[in-house]
């Protein structure tokens, strides 16, 4: 006979069985989900513990020719507006509007680092990483053999002028059968949109305090794309943030699905927006002529998915 403790934690065991097995079809956070999560869109869902057939997402704060808004904040022209924690983004400010422009706008100065100009670095040496900077902070050196130190030393090659740390051969994290040594950066195929350092603790999974998902700042570079109604494009159907973005025109129409086992929900909440146009789930955007490239569809609303397929 089982006892109450067994039988709850079977239940406990088999309830998160099913969920489990529930998320895994459930599709990445990627493309269009992304700009959902960043949006603060709530999920809505037809069944329990099934995955969100449609989002509910607040209309855009417009902004003013003398004002911001990012994530629901109004910023007036010349204040400072931040960025997400370890982004490349130096500073972003309020910046009112040109003549004959409606709204302010957000501009930003990035951060070049050293390394993105080709800065060179010494053989056995691997730049450092932090999930909360931009840039490498610092340089890690395994131990060399005495004529290859002495080689080192003869190149006219400036060395890296962050600080460097001798040590044993490297740790190395296997993600997916790809070596990393410690401190590098590595992008994981699951979950979707992470960027992790590599570190001693590492055990394989994914998660922090190494791993951060990736922040695309929509709302600070794309903000004004947002407020006119544009849809991001995304490059392939895993991409994390916006290559670009689809503007209605009045030369788009409405593509209607021909297919029986595309899942229709009644209702607004089975409907994308894209300008003036109202697409069912399963429908398409006409292709534009500048963009051949771009295919959008409504399936997942209230946005329209658009991707740049990738080998066109």
């Amino acid at each position: 006979m089982f006892s109450t403790i067994d039988l709850f934690a079977f239940g406990v065991t088999l309830t998160f069985v099913i969920a489990s097995h529930v998320l895994a079809d459930c599709p990445p956070e990627a493309g269009v989900l992304r700009l959902y999560k960043e949006l603060g869109c709530k999920p809505i869902k037809t069944d329990a513990n099934k995955c969100p057939t449609a989002y509910s997402c607040s209309p855009h704060i417009q902004s003013t020719a003398k004002t911001c808004t990012v994530k629901g904040k109004t910023y007036k022209s010349g204040e400072k507006i931040l960025a997400a924690k370890g982004s490349c983004v130096a500073e972003c400010r309020c910046t009112e509007a040109w003549p004959n422009m409606d709204r302010a706008s957000i501009v930003c100065a990035h951060i070049d680092c050293p390394e993105f100009l080709g800065e060179p670095i010494m053989d056995g040496c691997v730049r450092q990483y932090s999930l909360d900077e931009c840039c490498s902070v610092g340089v890690k050196c395994s131990a060399l053999p005495l004529e290859d130190a002495k080689a080192q030393n003869t190149s006219t090659v400036a060395p890296s002028p962050a600080p460097t740390v001798p040590s044993a051969a490297p740790f190395m994290c296997n993600v997916s059968g790809v070596q990393y040594p410690e401190g590098s950066v590595f992008y994981p195929d699951s979950p979707a949109c992470t960027h992790c350092i590599c570190n001693k603790d590492y055990t394989g999974s994914n998660t922090g305090p190494y791993c951060r998902e990736i922040s695309c700042d929509v709302e600070l570079h794309y903000g004004s794309d947002l407020q006119e109604g544009c849809t991001p494009v995304y490059f392939g159907d895993d991409g994390c943030c916006p290559i670009q973005f689809r503007c209605p025109s009045i030369e788009d129409t409405v593509v209607k699905s021909t297919k029986d086992n595309v899942k229709k929900i009644e209702g607004k909440e089975g409907q994308c927006t894209f300008g003036n146009l109202t697409l069912s789930i399963g429908d398409k955007l006409s292709t534009a002529e500048y963009e051949e490239c771009v295919s959008c569809t409504c399936e997942i609303p209230p946005y329209v998915s658009c991707t740049k397929l990738p080998n066109c």
